[in-house]
């Protein structure tokens, strides 16, 4: 009897937080691979439901360590729910940046996602995962003010990186702006400065829109809390 290969974690992971695996189509056939995803997927939704962000958040105010000592386990643990990462997407024949993606994380512990709510004194901090090498460029975006770079902090051009998991050096204190703000992620084939992008500013509470030919572009927004 011949042996069934199965797919590697790393696949079923991807697999069990909705992104596109060359293999997505040997599910069908193996019922070990199918159940190993769905067991990843409730991982995560039970992780979720005891470790509610806003719940998280406030627990870290409270002690405010400081988020580096934090850092690895942190995520390690957030990689492993498959909630960390956001995920490039784009047309199906732009596969020269599959498997890139990015993690925000606020006070080193929680992803920035919609419905996380941030404060002034709040640290963003920023993870990038690539098959390849590239180029980062971190951007702050808000309304009715110039865009800088909060990766390189201060920069007007990208900085290059690595293939595989590269914590990012500058992290961002957030301030008490009362303006709509976001950040925009980008990874690049070459190097880019903000002059050579094509950028859209935000109008009508709208998101921006970056555009560069050979980058992909995240945008997130930062939601400033009420109280």
């Amino acid at each position: 009897m011949t042996n069934q290969v199965h797919l590697r974690r790393i696949d079923l992971e991807r697999l069990s937080a909705g992104e596109a695996v060359a293999d997505a189509s040997h599910l069908a056939h193996c019922d070990a691979c199918a159940a190993a995803v769905e067991s990843i997927r409730l991982e995560a939704r039970t992780f979720v439901q005891r470790r509610p962000a806003a719940t998280v958040l406030e627990q870290v105010r409270a002690r405010r360590a400081p988020w580096w000592r934090r850092w690895w386990p942190v995520v390690a643990v957030s990689l492993a729910a498959g909630l960390a990462f956001l995920v490039f997407t784009g047309a199906p024949d732009e596969v020269r940046f599959k498997g890139t993606s990015f993690a925000v994380l606020v006070n080193g512990v929680v992803p920035l996602v919609p419905g996380v709510a941030v404060h002034a004194g709040d640290e963003l901090s920023f993870v990038v995962e690539s098959s390849r090498a590239g180029h980062v460029l971190v951007l702050d975006v808000e309304t009715g003010r110039p865009v800088h770079a909060f990766v390189p902090s201060g920069g007007q051009r990208s900085m290059a990186i690595g293939a595989g998991r590269t914590v990012l050096p500058d992290g961002v204190r957030l301030d008490d702006a009362a303006v709509p703000e976001w950040v925009a992620l980008l990874f690049c084939e070459g190097a880019v400065s903000l002059e050579d992008l094509e950028l859209t500013a935000p109008a009508g509470g709208a998101a921006p829109v970056i555009r560069h030919e050979g980058c992909r572009v995240q945008v997130l927004s930062i939601t400033r809390s009420v109280k």
